[in-house]
């Protein structure tokens, strides 16, 4: 269950651990299903996405008993935000999801300051958050690895101040080692599933 009432297998293997690294190759049978398992471990949800994810993700838990809390943040995608007009920000269902959009994957600046926005606001309202970022390819393309690792530095830093947990996907097939090997400094944990779907933890 979402929400925090009772933790999955995975978070219960990750213990205090705020960020992690889930590695996989894009079409990897299983990564969904440690996705999901990350989610679980908070009371609302943040996500990353790229493009206009919204309706995707708030289909995704409408009528269910999952948070009751949803973000999405989209990068690449149309400007909107989800205002007291928009059906999706009343909750009625269960869910209130709140919507901002960044213009560009390559802008981290503005990344940053609307995760910080969300996730303090939340923070400051009792809610403890688990953000999901969809790919950090995107961030590599538009930007480059050394720009991307200082943003997460600083970002995973928050994320642990506010006692948040947060996972980061990206597919290592698809960069070059010592670019993964860069990034992997950044994060507690390392979950790792392989193109057979079966999966491997680590924790510094």
């Amino acid at each position: 269950m979402v929400g925090g009432q009772a933790e999955s297998g995975l978070c219960e293997r990750l213990g205090d651990v705020s960020n992690v690294f889930l590695l996989a190759p894009t079409f990897s049978p299983g990564v969904d299903e440690q996705c999901h398992e990350l989610l679980e471990c908070g009371e609302a949800i943040l996500y990353v996405v790229t493009g206009n994810g919204l309706d995707e993700y708030y289909d995704e838990w409408v009528g269910t008993d999952g948070p009751s809390r949803v973000g999405v943040i989209s990068l690449g995608g149309p400007t909107r935000s989800a205002s007291p007009a928009d059906p999706r920000s009343d909750a009625d269902d269960g869910v209130a999801v709140e919507h901002r959009s960044v213009e560009s994957p390559g802008n981290l600046t503005k990344i940053g300051v609307e995760l910080n926005d969300m996730l303090s606001t939340w923070t400051d309202e009792g809610v403890r958050t688990t953000v999901c970022f969809e790919s950090l390819t995107p961030l590599i393309q538009y930007s480059d690895v050394e720009k991307v690792y200082k943003f997460l530095h600083v970002f995973s830093n928050q994320v642990e101040a506010v006692n948040a947990r947060a996972h980061y996907h990206l597919d290592p097939d698809a960069h070059d080692g010592s670019d993964v090997n860069l990034l992997m400094t950044t994060f507690d944990a390392v979950v790792e599933v392989d193109a057979d779907g079966d999966v491997s933890v680590r924790t510094r």
